[in-house]
């Protein structure tokens, strides 16, 4: 009679192994601070005009491109945003992904928006959340708060 291999568990898979704080990850972190805090800001001010903003926390599980914001009120808005990084003073780019997101989500009706943490931009985020609602708010004045 034989006797049966002995159990052996899986073996272990390696440790990971820290980002480099390189140039890069430098570049990188400060890119998404910087939309972090903006999408608290428009998350701030939908809630304040009466919208339910939601949020894929990960993203990482998910079709890649989807928007960052869903805001539904009377209508639902569709919101990518794209912050101003402090470390190299550039935008962020739509990728592909979104693009075709946007141009689904425009097909089917739908509003979808990009918007930056630039003035002009804070300015027509604030108008397209006021529309239809029962509050107004001067943009400037909610952008130094």
């Amino acid at each position: 009679m034989t006797r049966p291999a002995p159990y052996q568990p899986f073996a272990k898979p390696a440790k990971r192994q820290p980002q480099q704080q390189g140039e890069w990850g430098e570049k990188r972190k400060a890119a998404d601070n910087a939309e972090a805090r903006f999408q608290a800001q428009v998350e701030e001010l939908a809630q304040y005009l009466g919208w339910h903003p939601w949020h894929l926390y990960h993203a990482q599980r998910s079709k890649a491109g989807f928007p960052d914001l869903v805001l539904w009120r009377e209508r639902t808005v569709w919101a990518e945003l794209k912050a101003t990084s402090r470390l190299t003073g550039r935008t962020g780019r739509l990728s592909p992904e979104q693009e075709t997101y946007r141009d689904i989500i425009r097909t089917a009706g739908g509003e979808w928006y990009c918007w930056t943490d630039s003035d002009d931009h804070w300015a027509e985020l604030c108008e397209v959340l006021s529309r239809g609602g029962s509050v107004t708010i001067d943009p400037q004045e909610w952008r130094r708060r």
